[in-house]
């Protein structure tokens, strides 16, 4: 027994997106297990990506190197430009490091910057997206007296409780009235619904502006229009419905077009957006898993879990 207290005692400090944590030692191997094997996909990821690049280069390298065999280097010894068979090889040296490496490293440096890039404007777009869609359903759900204060898609947690809240909240009364609505600025709840579903498109536009000019193949840019296209269209419906029915459009409507629709399709357009922070997902909530239960942050940003949905 008393062994086993020693080793339950004996911790050591593992390194994590820029943090230090201190954890015991059988944890500790199996987070360090999880980084190494990030990090090596991490390296084998950008391995594929520069070989990808690099063929049109290495093909002009290798038709060059023909060309220089077949022609250059024989007329080169006609002119008695070469005594030997080593300044060919000297000279094809000088080729490939001035011309053939500096050509596939620059090439390499250029993109990987392009892609960051690109990354950074994704996410900058798919957080914006996210927060709107966020603010918008908390408004629509005022109109029938719910109040949400918390994320909704931040985490797979955060959405299963928002859903479980509509899915258990007290049956909607047709015959109440909407609340919440300031008639200063709009005479009837019907204007202030349509409001905010035109404004929603207008960021779904937005996103979609987005998707026609940016190049990033690190998402399904086809895939993720057709859904952000899906859900103006099927805003669109819902408003051409409440301006035929005014009146006759019910709290409950509106109540079954959130549940039924709008979470749903909003969670696709955002799931497609932030595609790129899901691959090495799974790794990685099984080492922050380790660090919250088994862990103690000991220095630097602490992991708070965001944007790794």
């Amino acid at each position: 027994m008393k062994d086993e207290g020693r080793r339950t005692k004996f911790n050591i400090f593992v390194l994590y997106k820029k943090s230090i944590y201190k954890i015991n030692f059988k944890d500790g191997l199996c987070v360090f297990k999880h980084v190494l094997w990030l990090f090596t996909r991490r390296w084998l990821r950008l391995l594929k990506r520069i070989a990808i690049r690099s063929k049109v280069v290495f093909l002009v390298g290798v038709i060059a190197i023909i060309v220089s065999m077949l022609t250059i280097i024989p007329f080169g010894y006609s002119i008695n430009e070469y005594n030997s068979f080593y300044d060919v090889l000297w000279d094809m040296r000088l080729f490939l490091l001035t011309s053939f490496f500096i050509v596939l490293a620059n090439l390499n440096i250029n993109e990987e910057k392009k892609r960051r890039e690109g990354l950074q404007s994704l996410f900058n777009t798919y957080t914006s997206f996210m927060y709107d869609t966020e603010d918008y359903i908390k408004e629509i759900l005022k109109l029938i007296n719910l109040f949400y204060q918390e994320n909704i898609y931040l985490t797979e947690e955060s959405y299963e409780k928002f859903e479980k809240l509509l899915i258990n909240s007290p049956p909607i009364d047709n015959s109440v009235y909407f609340y919440n609505i300031d008639y200063n600025k709009y005479k009837t709840p019907y204007l202030y619904m349509i409001f905010l579903h035109k404004r929603h498109i207008d960021s779904l536009r937005y996103v979609l502006t987005f998707l026609s000019y940016t190049k990033d193949n690190e998402i399904n840019i086809e895939e993720t229009a057709r859904w952000v296209s899906q859900l103006i269209r099927v805003i669109e419906e819902e408003i051409l419905l409440i301006e035929n029915l005014n009146e006759d459009y019910a709290p409950k409507d509106l109540h079954e077009f959130i549940t039924e629709t709008l979470l749903m399709q909003n969670l696709q357009v955002i799931a497609n957006l932030r595609r790129p922070w899901r691959w090495d997902h799974e790794r990685n909530m099984k080492i922050r898993l380790k660090l919250k239960h088994n862990g103690e942050h000991f220095k630097g940003i602490f992991d708070t879990n965001e944007y790794w949905l």
